[in-house]
């Protein structure tokens, strides 16, 4: 009996300890991003490659499956079709003359994802120096344009961020960029599924 109340009395102080020592990241979304709903209605849209050498992969699955879900057969992807390989360098907000050849793809409706790890000086588990504990900082834009009108109709952008105290100097479990990024995404797709306007 006592050899058990020793034993949780030591996870409780493990569990404390752990939870004391990770490093949640903090999100915002821009200034610039819409207050607005993003309506689906008819026309052809499509996605763009991800420019990502971060969990690509996991993120693409991601938004295919959540436009999916709204557009049903109305969504193509930029990297199932050869004859849409031109159209997968395009920047953040791209000017007229870009738009314009991107409308020659056919579509009424592209969605432009980018991805940047704008500081990563940790990994997951580590031990934070007091003295210079560092940062892990990105960055998530999802642009979609209006192809017919030549002009960006949804904007939402998210930051994430996780700097441990510098007060400290312990191992601790840290928010990585990865882990930022997507949860980024997932944050995105939240507010698109709370406010989006489905037309008939």
């Amino acid at each position: 009996m006592k050899n058990r109340i020793q034993f949780k009395i030591a996870i409780l102080g493990f569990l404390t300890l752990l939870l004391s020592s990770c490093y949640p990241a903090k999100y915002t979304f821009s200034p610039e991003s819409s207050n607005y709903g993003i309506v689906f209605g008819h026309g052809k849209w499509l996605l763009n490659e991800i420019e990502s050498s971060y969990v690509k992969e996991e993120l693409t699955e991601m938004a295919i499956s959540n436009f999916k879900y709204y557009l049903k057969d109305d969504l193509d992807y930029v990297g199932k079709s050869s004859s849409l390989l031109g159209s997968k360098n395009i920047p953040l907000n791209p000017d007229k003359e870009r738009l314009k050849i991107l409308k020659s793809t056919g579509y009424d409706f592209i969605i432009n994802i980018k991805v940047k790890q704008v500081k990563e000086d940790m990994q997951g588990f580590q031990i934070v120096s007091s003295s210079n504990p560092g940062s892990n900082i990105a960055r998530v834009t999802l642009e979609i344009y209006d192809l017919n009108n030549l002009e960006i109709i949804y904007l939402q952008q998210v930051n994430g961020s996780v700097s441990p105290d510098k007060i400290k100097q312990d191992f601790s479990f840290v928010t990585t960029t990865d882990q930022i990024i997507k949860k980024s995404m997932k944050k995105i797709f939240r507010k698109i599924k709370r406010n989006h306007v489905k037309k008939n």
